[in-house]
């Protein structure tokens, strides 16, 4: 799971957590935990953020499985983030 800076901090906070109890691996780009429940956080440029944690997921998955990518609000900066994610996938 990818998670792309949501709006509000905290608002994937549960979610996330849900998601690594159940073996799921959490990527944060940016900002926007309240809490420790990533596997990764990165910061950077945005096409960075895409491809870094696809590429990471994609190793952790060792090619194999689903990856689902939970957007920010549709504008230039998630746009960048999740092409560049695509591509590396």
């Amino acid at each position: 799971m990818c998670s792309t800076e949501p709006n509000v901090c905290g608002v994937s906070d549960g979610p996330s957590q849900a998601a690594r109890q159940n073996g799921i691996c959490a990527v944060n780009c940016d900002w926007g935990f309240l809490s420790p429940v990533a596997d990764l956080s990165i910061e950077g440029g945005n096409e960075v953020f895409g491809r870094k944690s696809a590429k990471f997921i994609v190793e952790k998955l060792n090619r194999g499985g689903n990856i689902v990518v939970l957007e920010g609000i549709p504008f230039a900066v998630n746009t960048d983030r999740v092409e560049a994610a695509l591509e590396a996938i």
